[in-house]
Formats: structure tokens, sequence, C-alpha cells
């Protein structure tokens, strides 16, 4: 029908129509330009995003990190994922093991890559999972992506399923033999096994090399052939985690294994080696198929055997050493912590094995209060200089101060780590011993400098009563040979004192000596004390009354002690003598004993010169000769009270004085009862 034979109805409709049509392209034109968006840029942007939406081939972007950033539609049909699901994967992850390899020696190349105007692709074969669970084959072409400003922000590429290709490929190279020359001279044996009847289905011809076998000796035999008990314990283990991880995912995601085990050779010994095993699901018979490759790990079994050992004869040193052993690290970041500490160290610093030696304190806490601030200046002073530590202080260990001795070599790296070979040693006898001995030489020294001033004046005291016997003797002879008689006797009346004196200082001397050296015998006995003390007033009764001296005995009846008789005499005569000696003519002395308590107290009181408060202090002491003068103003040697005081804590008592200068002193001394 032409336009004259349409109706006119029929051609007002035409041309509303036709005036509807146009006055859309019009509003539509003017939309484009009041969004100034240039109509060649839409066109261009619009044509490219169809491109990308609508290529059967997927189109993605990675970043450094080789996670998806983008992954266009088409995925869904190359491996059965939505574009957001994918994006949630790492590329390499998404890769078999068996061709990860080629994956990688790409993204090396370009990562070493400059910014080009023409970045260069790079064109590769892997096999990657469905979401089904079989294995496709993939070509992937990928290139570096650069930013504005020339950073490297990532790769792009493009991914095409090249499956039926590649098994028509594999058939082929099968049939003519090349599939398996491209394993020959691979180091590593690669394996495939059948999971449901556990026959080896093919072997690489490499392992003639790793168990003696050839590829037609134990292909189709099953892998129990080849295998220890413990390893194909190992294996069947791997097959049921791959088993219920399909059952899980439906994926062999996380279907990647590595195991150590040891195989069996065809000369009947063993070899260990490392096995990465994988696991696919057939995407046709939903049978789980099993990859693996195998290398010779034998070597380094044996390096780690010797290790083993080493470290076994180490832990034994340690364990018998008498020292606390501990390796210990100080990070250049300023952490420290214990590498290694031996059971002696934890021993000696009382550290259980659930204590955490990741903390310092553990240890630090311990150090002696006063020695804290030395031994961290030292650790510091050391780390710095990284020269050795060595450090003795107090610990507190159990309640108790231990003394230790640390000693440590650091090994320094170029990561500001320091590492430091160190041991701990509990030198607390040693110290005490050590401390003893100082202490004694200090007490030996003043001994003997006491003792050669006690000599020194002893000689002295001496002398002077020989000096004058030898004087009156000289004088007594020759007024004998003049046959002058007159005076003598008074000559020989001074020669006896002179001659008394030395032989009393002589006596006191001898027993002190004796004492002294240990060669003084003790020999306790059961006596009557009074007996004994009215013997020695007996004695010296006579030198008494020369000076008009009341001597009296006072004491109780029958006061029995046990006790060295002669020892016990020569206290009661030493003291009884300086008594007579220092009191004044027509005085009285009185010698009491009397029980007191468990023991037995003698007092010897005299109405003598008395003795100073300060003279008191030193008169037991061995080296002061500061006596008090006598009533002939003769000074004393001492030696007589310090014998006196030797004997009396000989017998487990105690001597004292209570004087008062010019009333008189009372010596008092114990013995037991």
């Amino acid at each position: 029908m032409n336009s004259k034979e349409k109706s006119k109805e029929e051609l007002v409709k035409e041309l509303q129509k036709v005036k509807r049509a146009n006055d859309a392209l019009r509003l539509s034109l003017e939309k484009e330009k009041n969004n100034q968006i240039p109509k060649e840029k839409f066109s261009r942007e619009y044509c490219f995003r169809l491109m990308v939406q609508n290529s059967r081939d997927v189109i993605w972007t990675l970043d450094n990190n080789y996670r998806y950033t983008y992954v266009s539609p088409s995925i869904s049909t190359l491996r059965g994922l939505s574009p957001e699901e994918a994006i949630s994967e790492k590329i390499q992850d998404t890769i078999s093991l068996d061709t990860q390899e080629e994956f990688y020696e790409v993204i090396a190349k370009l990562n070493n890559e400059k910014e080009t105007k023409s970045p260069k692709s790079y064109l590769i074969e892997v096999k990657q999972n469905h979401k089904n669970g079989h294995i496709i084959w993939v070509e992937i072409s990928i290139s570096t992506f650069f930013n504005e400003q020339g950073r490297k922000i990532g790769f792009m590429g493009i991914s095409r399923d090249i499956t039926q290709r590649k098994i028509t490929e594999i058939e082929l190279l099968e049939k003519e033999g090349k599939y398996h020359t491209l394993t020959e001279n691979m180091k590593e044996v690669v394996w495939s096994i059948d999971t449901n009847s556990m026959l080896i289905d093919y072997v690489s011809p490499s392992v003639i090399q790793l168990l003696g076998y050839s590829s037609k000796e134990i292909l189709s035999k099953p892998i129990e052939f080849v295998t220890t008990a413990e390893a194909i314990s190992l294996i069947y283990n791997q097959i049921d985690n791959a088993i219920a991880n399909f059952d899980r995912n439906s994926s062999d995601k996380h279907n990647n294994y590595q195991i150590e085990v040891e195989f069996l050779r065809k000369d009947g010994t063993t070899v260990w080696v490392e096995m990465n095993s994988r696991f696919v699901k057939n995407r046709v018979t939903g049978h789980i198929e099993m990859y693996c490759r195998t290398r010779n790990i034998a070597e380094r079994k044996l390096s780690e055997k010797a290790l083993t050992r080493s470290l076994e004869r180490f832990d034994r040193l340690v364990s018998m050493v008498s020292v606390g052993v501990y390796i210990f690290w100080i990070r250049a970041n300023g952490d420290m912590q214990f590498e290694f500490v031996s059971d002696r160290w934890r021993r000696i610093h009382d550290v259980s094995p659930e204590d955490d030696l990741m903390d310092v304190e553990v240890v630090n806490q311990k150090i002696h209060k006063d020695d804290i601030e030395n031994f961290l200046a030292a650790n510091m002073e050391a780390a710095r200089d990284r020269k050795p530590f060595e450090w003795e202080g107090r610990f507190n260990i159990k309640n108790e101060e231990r003394w230790f001795r640390i000693e440590s070599i650091p090994t320094a790296y170029e990561n500001g780590d320091i590492q430091w070979f160190g041991v701990t040693q509990d030198i607390t006898e040693r110290y005490k011993a050590e401390e003893a001995v100082r202490q004694n030489e200090v007490k030996l020294r003043d001994l003997n400098a006491q003792k050669d001033k006690f000599f020194s004046i002893i000689a002295h005291d001496l002398k002077n009563p020989f000096n004058s016997i030898l004087g009156l003797s000289q004088l007594l002879i020759e007024q004998i040979n003049e046959k002058d008689y007159e005076g003598i006797e008074e000559y020989a009346g001074y020669i006896k004192q002179s001659t008394q004196k030395a032989m009393n200082l002589l006596i006191n001397l001898l027993d002190w000596s004796r004492s002294q050296t240990g060669r003084m015998a003790f020999n306790p006995e059961k006596f009557d004390l009074v007996e004994l003390i009215e013997e020695n007033r007996l004695l010296f009764d006579g030198n008494a009354n020369q000076k008009s001296i009341t001597l009296t005995n006072h004491s109780s009846n029958n006061l029995f002690v046990y006790a060295d008789r002669q020892m016990v005499s020569t206290i009661i005569r030493n003291l009884v003598s300086n008594a007579i000696k220092f009191t004044k003519e027509g005085k009285e002395i009185v010698v009491t004993a009397e029980k007191n308590g468990t023991n037995i107290l003698v007092s010897i009181k005299d109405e003598g010169v008395g003795i100073t408060p300060e003279r008191i202090d030193k008169l037991f002491q061995i080296d002061s000769n500061d006596s008090t003068p006598d009533t002939n103003n003769e000074m004393g040697t001492g030696l007589g009270l310090i014998l006196c005081k030797e004997f009396v804590n000989k017998h487990g008592g105690d001597i004292w004085v209570e004087s008062e200068p010019n009333i008189g002193s009372t010596f008092y001394f114990t013995l037991p009862g």
C-alpha cells in the first residue's frame, strides 16, 4: 500500500509517530549537550564496556598482591564463579600446583619492568580450578598496569578456556611419545595415583634415579610397593582429608598437601622424599585424582639427623656442667627474650618451666635491690660496646640471698640484633669462703699486731726486775768483798722481791702461751672451791702482812664446782696478787664465793686505789698497757688479767670489775656450779 492508498487517519497517525521520534531524538541531543559529554568519548567508552561485558574471554585486573580487583562477567562461563566470588581470590590460589611455576616466572619478569608506553604482554598456559571441582586449561595473557604518575599499580590480563585444545594436544603427545619426554629430564618424580585402587597410573622416568626402578617396573603397581607402612598411612590420611574437603566445598582449592616420608628403593634401602600432592575431581566421572611430585631430601635429612645428634650432645654436656647455660636476644627494636635456658639455669634462678621467659622481668625482679642498678648499667655498657659481659652480684632466691656470677659473649648481626651466649654460676659458697678468709686475714693482722705490741710490753717489763737484780747483786758483791756487811740483808730482800716479780710474770706468760697454742690441757674435775680459795689466802698471807693488809675469806662452806683446778687457782692467785699490790697499808681484802643460780660467783674486793672508767674498758685487752700504778707507783703488764679472762672463758663463765677511784675495786667471775 502506498501513501495514496492510505486513509487520512492513517497518514495522521504516521506523522504523529514520526514527530514523537523526532522530539525524543532532539531531547536526547539536548541532554548530551547540557551534560557536556563529548559524543566521541561517550561512544568509545560505551563501546568498550559493551565489548568487555559481552566478550567470551575473561578480562581482569590484579593489585600488586595478585588479588583480583576486577573480573568481567564471563568468569561465570569460564570457572562457574560470579565476579563477586572471583574478586575474593588471589590468582595464584586458583592455579594448579603443577603449573604455578610458569605463572611465577612471568610475574618475576613483569616485576622487573619499568614504565613504558607499550607494556610487554606474556602468554602462559595454566590449569585452573572450576567451581564444580574439575580442572580446566586456561590461556592467560598478562601485562603490567601503570597509573598516570608512572607507578605500577597492578596487572591486567585476559583468560581464555583452552581445555579442549589441551586435551587434544596431550592425546597427540601421548600417541607420539612426546609427553614422556617432557618428564624424562626432570629431577623430581611426577606421579599419578588412582585413589580407588591405589595403583600407580603414571610415573616419570626420573623415578629410576630416586628408587632404582624403571617406570615400567612400577607402573600399575600399588603405591604400597614403593612406600613404607608409615608413608602409606600418611597418604591414606591425605586422601581422606581430600574427600572430606570435596564433600564440604566441592572445590580443590585447599587440597594441596606436603609430607616428608620414606620410600622403598629397589635395593631394599629407604630414601627420604618430600611429597607434594594435589587432589582434583574429574569433571566427567567425579572421580578424585591424585597427582604428586617427589624429590630426594636424603642429604637434608642426614644433615638434620647430624644436627639432632649435635644438639643431643650439647644437651648432655649442658646437663653435666655445674653452671646454668642460656641464650639471650636483644633485638634491634629493644625487645629482649630468652631463646634457650638449661635445666640447671632454671634451678639456679628458681624459674619453673611454666614461667614466661619472653618477659625478662621474671629474672630481673629477683636481683637484689642494691645491685640492680649496677647490673643494668653493666648490661647496657656491654650491649653498646659489643663486648663480653661479666658481673657478680646478689639475687633473692627463695627468701635467701645468693651470690651469682654471670658471663656472656655477644654475637652482633647486621640488622642490629645481638645474641648472647652465657652462663650463670652460683658462687654463694665460694663468696662466703672468700669473705671468711678476708675477715680472718683482718683478724689475724689485728691479732699479730696486738701480740707484737704485747710482747714488746712483756720484754720491757721483764727487763726491769732483772736490771734491779743485776744492780743489787753487784752492790752485794762489792760490799762482801769489802767485808762491809751492813745493809746486805736489805739488798737480798730487794733481790728476792724482784726475782719473785719476774717469776710471777714468767709463770703467767708461760700459762698464757700454752693456752694460746692449745698446749694447756683442760682437765675439769669436781672440787671444793672454798678449800682452794683458802689455800691461796694462806699463800699470800705473808705478802698481805708486810703491808698490814687483812686478807679474809668470807666464802660459804662446801661449794663444789666442776672445773680445772689449776686454772681456777691461777685466776684466784692473779686477782688476789693484784688486790694486794693496789691496796694501801692497813686496809682489807675480802674474797667471797657463793651460789648464784646455777653458777658459783666469786668476788675479790679491795680498798685500793681504784680504776677510772676509761681504763676499765681496756683492762682485758691484750694490746693495752694502760694499767693503773700500784701503791709503789709501779706499772703492771696486765697479763694476769688477760690470763684470767682466757681461763674464765674456757669454763664458759664471765669476768668483770666494778671500781671507783680512791675507794677500791671488786673483781667478779663465775664458774659452773
